[in-house]
Parts: structure tokens; sequence; C-alpha cells
């Protein structure tokens, strides 16, 4: 494939985390523990082993407590500092997104990349989901290594397949498969029952936007700024690739993650969320980290791990 550099990245982490209250009371869904580490650890992690230096969090102003995000941009700053002590190249950039004032919320992970438009002009750059990972199940190391490498200067998502009732709530796409990617060439967030059956017929399975990873090139900013309101009322990225693709002719690359080789990890649910976190392998450097929060949050998790397991760690 082309030699084409990807030289930023942006981590969405301005969501309310709606779907991890009351945790999301105190810290904002990307700091959620993974093991002992703040999922936001291991976003800047993969892009680092990546070899993506100059990375861009969008979140929200630090006095937006309700939803303790001055925890995660204070973490962030330190982290930043801590990494320079070694590579003083590592750039980790804030930038701030409010919320809509109609629906109460930020206006959606397209409007998030907007609002760093600035920083990313001339830019071809990977965009990561806050609350997702996809991992190699037996090195956990990152797929965002593996879909770079297939970057050519057209957009390059990550895809899995989806039962039809799932697919109401993902972006999903039309395909054709080339050899080792798929060529996608329209695409829908959250179509409604009707429209999934309109627009990409009625079937079991369908092919879908999966894992939270989005390689964007040099003109998909625009899209991302202009792209109307979608599903909720907001503004999505898969919708925005649509119009990409039909404004300039040319189809976006799907690489379907592989469930044999990888695990898709969803922290973005509290069940889910404590599902990976209290697996044995998982659980040890798990209770010792919670010991460490203030004691209101470590009563409310252990609160939901006795909904969900019928036990309290120590």
């Amino acid at each position: 494939m082309a030699d084409e550099k990807v030289g930023k990245a942006v981590i969405l982490a301005a969501g309310n985390g709606s779907h991890l209250l009351p945790i999301t009371n105190f810290i904002p869904k990307t700091m959620v523990l993974y093991k002992d580490k703040p999922l936001m650890y291991y976003h800047i992690k993969n892009l680092l082993y990546a070899g993506i230096k100059d990375i861009i969090v969008v979140t929200r102003k630090d006095e937006d407590n309700n939803y303790a995000f001055k925890i995660q941009n204070d973490y962030i700053r330190t982290l930043e500092k801590e990494l320079n002590n070694y590579d003083k190249d590592i750039k980790i950039n804030l930038v701030y997104q409010a919320n809509d004032e109609k629906i109460k919320k930020p206006k959606g992970p397209a409007a998030a990349v907007a609002a760093a438009a600035d920083m990313l002009t001339g830019s071809n750059y990977i965009v990561v989901m806050g609350d997702n990972l996809v991992v190699d199940k037996k090195s956990g190391e990152s797929f965002i290594p593996y879909l770079l490498s297939k970057f050519d200067g057209n957009v390059v998502v990550s895809t899995e397949t989806v039962d039809g009732n799932r697919a109401q709530s993902c972006g999903v796409v039309k395909t054709r498969k080339l050899e080792d990617l798929l060529e996608i060439y329209e695409a829908k967030e959250k179509p409604s029952k009707e429209c999934l059956v309109d627009k990409f017929g009625e079937k079991e399975r369908y092919d879908a936007m999966g894992g939270g990873l989005y390689i964007l090139n040099s003109r998909s900013t625009e899209y991302m700024k202009n792209v109307l309101d979608g599903a909720n009322q907001e503004k999505h990225i898969t919708d925005a690739i649509n119009d990409q693709i039909i404004k300039e002719g040319k189809t976006a690359h799907g690489i379907e993650i592989d469930k044999t080789k990888y695990e898709f990890l969803d922290f973005g649910r509290m069940n889910n969320w404590l599902e990976i976190n209290l697996r044995p392998e998982n659980m040890p450097e798990f209770e010792s980290a919670i010991n460490n929060y203030d004691a209101n949050l470590k009563e409310i998790i252990n609160q939901e791990i006795f909904k969900l397991k019928g036990f309290k760690l120590k």
C-alpha cells in the first residue's frame, strides 16, 4: 500500500457516561479502571506504541464538575509531563467540547472531532472512542498498529458483524469483499428497523463499524464539521464518512476485527465494565486500585458488584 503517514490521534473523552452512572458522578467514563489503571492510560499507551506522539484529547472544561472532568484533565496533564521526561516530542493537547443546549449533552462524536479541527488541518489522523479497547487475546497488545498498516490514503475503519437487533445501535455499512479488507460504499448510524431493511436488506447479520477506531484523512475534517444531525439529534462519524463517500466518489475501507485473535472490550456499560475487571486474571489489580479511591466511590462500586455478582470486594 502507499506510504501514507498518520501523524495524529484524537481520543474522544467528553461524553456524559450515562450508562456508567452513578460512577460517572465522580469520574468520567474514560477514567474508569481497567485492571489497576484508568482507561485513558491504555489509550495513550497504545497510541504511543503505534508511533503516534501527537495526541489530542477532546474533553470537557475543568469547571464541568458534574462529571468531575477536572480529574481527567489533571491526570492527562500530569501524564504528559511524566512522558516528556523520556521523550520531549510527545504532545497531549486538551480540546474542550461543551454541552449542546438543546440535548443537554455533547453533540456527538463527529462534533467532538470538529472541535479539534484547528489542530487537524492537513493531517491524516486516527480517532479513538474513549470507552473501547481492541486487544490481542494472547499478548494484550492493541489492534491499532494493524489498522494503521492498512491505511493507504482512504478512510479506514474497524468493523465487525452483528445481528439485526444490535445493528440498530451501530453504524451499519454496505460492503464488498476485497481480499483482506472490505470496500465500504454506504453507511448509516443507528438505522431504525425500517431503514435497516430498506437500505441494507432483511438478513440475520450485518457489517457494522465496531471497536471505535477510525482513520480519517486530511479531507475528512470538513465532513465532520458539516455533517447534519442524525440519530439522537447527534452528529455521527458514520454519517460524515458516508457524506465523504458520496461527495468524493471514493469508498472507505473496513478492516474486520478477527475475533479469534482480538477481543473487543466495551467499557461503556456498567455490567460490561465490571465483568471485564472481575475476571480472575484482572481482579487482584482492580481490587487493589479501587482501595485507593474515595470511600464513597469505592462503596458505590461495591454496591454495583454486589448487584451483579452477589459479593463485595474487600
